[in-house]
């Protein structure tokens, strides 16, 4: 109604809610508009794409530029407006927004000495849209918060979590500074090194623990090496992909899923990539390969419990390549 685009998209999308004072800069936007164009120059550069691209190096290389030039913001905008402050607003909503913003100023400049009330024609085109935009936010945030809560079934502590969340109670994020060897450190990469020095010696202390009980010596864990039977290189068949069988891997994704390129690129994308990729998977099968660019992923502390300066008291979770994903569940359906 009078322009207003909804398109409230998928209200399962949940992320925690951020704090009133947060703020978050976006770098890239990915509107309907926006993907239809990356879409356009991935069709341009297939043959880029089906020809050139003899490793998932170059792919990604590629692929990414694509990203970049279709949606990269010229100029990276600050806004509390985004998917963890209110992950009911929408793109569309989003665009209603500036536009009553303009309606505003439009109406602003009317105003003078002459005219203090300015022009009231247009103060009442802007009037109808924020009365119909603020109807349509508070529809979208209802239907965020119904969705939500019949998703959590008879869960009670799902439930009370979310209603906390509309309360306002919420857990306080994590802190922005640790204690580290007894000093109080505040640097974000000194933090980052910490964290990423105790979750690589985790398995290890976990494996020296087990050596010793209470002091007391105990025989060396035996190499999982011992337990395999012997190699034999005529062992395994694995039939080739193709783009179909690629297409339905990344529909079956959900479109809240963490990765490090949003699930919408992919889906929106499937069809136009599906073919280089099913040739880089072939080939990756046939030397029995898993690529270098898929072993590399993005470590995120979450706090267990206990005092939130102390790195130990934390958890990782670790987003892998979206690519090297699709590449286990095509290896695992054999």
């Amino acid at each position: 109604s009078s322009g207003i685009n909804a398109e409230y998209g998928d209200p399962k999308s949940y992320t925690p809610k951020m704090s009133i004072d947060d703020k978050v800069t976006i770098h890239y936007n990915y509107s309907n508009a926006n993907l239809d164009k990356l879409c356009e120059e991935i069709e341009k550069s297939f043959n880029l794409f089906d020809v050139e691209c003899n490793t998932f190096d170059d792919f990604l290389l590629l692929f990414h530029e694509k990203i970049d030039l279709c949606c990269q913001l010229a100029t990276p905008k600050t806004t509390k407006r985004n998917s963890k402050a209110n992950p009911w607003i929408t793109s569309g909503l989003i665009n209603s927004i500036e536009k009553k913003s303009r309606l505003y100023t439009e109406w602003r400049k009317t105003k003078c000495a002459s005219f203090p009330d300015g022009d009231q024609d247009k103060y009442q085109k802007y009037k109808e849209f924020r009365k119909q935009l603020k109807t349509l936010i508070k529809l979208a945030k209802a239907r965020y918060y119904i969705n939500k809560l019949e998703d959590c079934g008879n869960n009670s502590k799902k439930t009370w979590k979310i209603i906390n969340e509309i309360r306002g109670k919420s857990k306080a994020a994590s802190k922005a500074d640790f204690m580290i060897d007894g000093h109080r450190i505040m640097c974000r990469r000194k933090i980052s090194n910490k964290f990423n020095e105790y979750f690589a010696s985790l398995a290890h202390n976990l494996n020296q623990e087990l050596l010793t009980n209470n002091g007391l010596y105990m025989e060396p864990i035996p190499s999982f090496e011992n337990f395999m039977c012997k190699s034999v290189n005529s062992s395994i068949f694995l039939y080739e992909t193709n783009p179909q069988e690629i297409v339905e891997v990344i529909n079956d994704f959900k479109n809240d899923k963490a990765s490090d390129i949003p699930i919408c690129i992919i889906k929106r994308s499937a069809k136009l990539i599906s073919h280089p990729l099913s040739t880089l998977y072939n080939k990756c099968m046939q030397n029995g390969e898993f690529p270098q660019a898929f072993k590399t992923g993005n470590i995120t502390p979450i706090h267990k419990k206990g005092n939130r300066e102390c790195i130990e008291n934390y958890r990782p979770v670790s987003i892998l390549p979206i690519f090297g994903k699709i590449f286990e569940k095509i290896l695992y359906k054999r």
